[in-house]
C-alpha cells in the first residue's frame, strides 16, 4: 500500500500546480505516490509524465480531478 502525499492546487494560478508538482516528482519511490488535486486536467503535466516514465490515474468528478501519480 502506497502513502499519498497530497498536493491541492485548485486556488493556485498556472505556472504554480506545474512547478510545485514537478518539483515533488524526484521524492517518488515504491512506496508513496502524489496526489494532486485540480479543478483542469493539468495536460502539460501529463506530458512531462510520460516522457519521464511515471505512470498516473485520473479520476473526475463535478468538481476537480484527482490525478494520483507515482514511480514503479
Amino acid at each position: 500500500m502506497r502513502t499519498d502525499i497530497e498536493v491541492d492546487c485548485r486556488e493556485l494560478e498556472a505556472p504554480e500546480p506545474l512547478n510545485l508538482v514537478v518539483s515533488k516528482l524526484p521524492f517518488l519511490n515504491a512506496t508513496n505516490r502524489l496526489k494532486m488535486l485540480h479543478r483542469l486536467k493539468p495536460q502539460m503535466l501529463l506530458n512531462i509524465l510520460n516522457e519521464n516514465n511515471f505512470k498516473y490515474e485520473i479520476v473526475e468528478d463535478d468538481e476537480m480531478f484527482q490525478i494520483f501519480i507515482w514511480k514503479e
